[in-house]
């Protein structure tokens, strides 16, 4: 359920007031390092795994930070083209709900 109080702000509010003040590649760019930002903290004092590693802040930038920011950007380039946010937040969650699948299904990564 994080996909759509995070879709709404990021997408929906940030960047769409951001794009409106700057160009729309800075707005995508801005929106996506808080988007980042947003997570690390969380992984930082609770990652275990793929995440990262609890207080080691380079494995949760490497863990976390990357992918985020990679995905965070890509959904903002997508907001710009397409603002469909239903969309977004069914993608975010269909990729926050896999961890579970996998470990419902006993798979490792």
């Amino acid at each position: 359920m994080a996909g759509i109080p995070e879709e709404l702000f990021f997408r929906g509010f940030l960047q769409t007031r951001l794009e409106k003040l700057i160009h729309p590649l800075a707005a995508i760019f801005i929106s996506g390092i808080l988007f980042t930002a947003w997570y690390i903290p969380s992984r930082f004092f609770l990652a275990d795994g793929v995440d990262g590693t609890a207080g080691d802040l380079s494995s949760v930038l490497m863990g976390t930070g990357i992918p985020v920011l990679i995905v965070g950007t890509f959904f903002g380039w997508h907001w710009m083209r397409y603002r469909n946010l239903p969309l977004f937040i069914l993608v975010h969650w269909a990729i926050d709900i896999l961890p579970s699948i996998s470990s419902f299904f006993k798979i490792s990564y």
